[in-house]
C-alpha cells in the first residue's frame, strides 16, 4: 500500500490487464455484475466492471475497488494521457 501525493489517502495498485496499474482506493467493496451497474469498480484481476453494490458480502459476486482517480481531487494532475 501506499499514499496519494496530493490527498494523502491510502491507495492499493491494481495490475490491470492493460499491463498498466491503477491506484485504487484501500476499501474493499462486495459487488453483483450489472451492466447497468450505479458503480464502475476495478477487480482484483484487473478489470473494471459496472456493478451494484450490495451490503452483505454472502450475496456479492466479488470484491472491488474504487479508482481513485474517480475520488481524488487532484486527479488531473496525476493522470496519464
Amino acid at each position: 500500500m501506499s499514499s496519494c501525493k496530493y490527498c494523502g489517502a491510502t491507495i492499493i495498485w491494481i495490475d490491470m490487464a492493460s499491463g498498466k496499474h491503477m491506484p485504487c482506493n484501500d476499501g474493499q467493496l462486495p459487488y453483483r455484475k450489472n451492466k447497468d451497474g450505479a458503480v464502475k469498480l476495478v477487480t482484483k484481476n484487473g478489470e473494471v466492471i459496472s456493478a451494484d453494490l450490495v451490503a452483505d458480502e454472502a450475496d456479492a459476486e466479488g470484491i472491488g475497488y474504487i479508482s481513485h482517480y474517480a475520488t481524488c481531487p487532484g486527479a488531473e494532475r496525476f493522470r496519464r494521457r
